[in-house]
């Protein structure tokens, strides 16, 4: 399943001269996001159940071109859930800096 399309942001805590205050976010460039999923960090992913409630899976994500990619089964919740629900959001953090981290949102792609 690949994710499209993405906004990244990152915490203004990391950045102490955003006019956004601490705990707001922000648009960053997309090389700092392609850091952090080409480094071996963990990504939240969180996916929709088909009654709406919400679950979340740490994955491992890879890179190809413009695309986020989750190597997954189509047996799998996750697949089924993002099959059914397509928009997405993730979250990865360095592991060595854990306020080092970006979120991205997108669309899945089968």
């Amino acid at each position: 399943m690949a994710a499209s399309g993405h906004i990244a942001r990152a915490a203004a805590a990391d950045h102490p001269n955003h006019p956004c205050g601490k705990g707001e976010t922000m648009t960053i460039p997309i090389p700092h996001v392609r850091q952090l999923l080409d480094a071996p960090n963990y990504v939240h992913l969180p996916t929709l159940r088909a009654d709406g409630s919400p679950r979340n899976w740490v994955v491992w994500m890879g890179l190809e071109d413009d695309h986020n990619l989750v190597c997954t089964s189509d047996a799998i919740w996750k697949a089924k859930d993002m099959r059914r629900h397509p928009r997405a959001a993730m979250s990865v953090a360095d592991m060595a800096n854990p306020y080092h981290m970006a979120a991205v949102q997108g669309r899945v792609k089968p």
